[in-house]
């Protein structure tokens, strides 16, 4: 994944699904689309979705970035 999209991040792994969050820099989805397409194969996609954090994800993942920080 890393190889089509430098700069992605993984965010979450349950079993066989995956959640990455990908750089907005030089970004279109028209652009993810294509190249998930183009690589589904190569990178072993059954299915694939993309779609933008909502404001609660965003809240929620500072709010949880926060609390780590606080634990270290």
């Amino acid at each position: 994944m890393l190889l089509t999209f430098p700069g992605a991040r993984l965010e979450e792994e349950h079993g066989t699904r995956v959640k990455y969050c990908l750089p907005m820099k030089d970004f279109s989805l028209s652009l993810a689309f294509s190249a998930l397409e183009r690589e589904k194969d190569r990178l072993g996609l059954e299915d694939y979705n993309v779609s933008q954090s909502t404001l609660e994800q965003v809240f929620l993942s500072l709010a949880n970035g926060r609390t780590q920080e606080e634990e270290e």
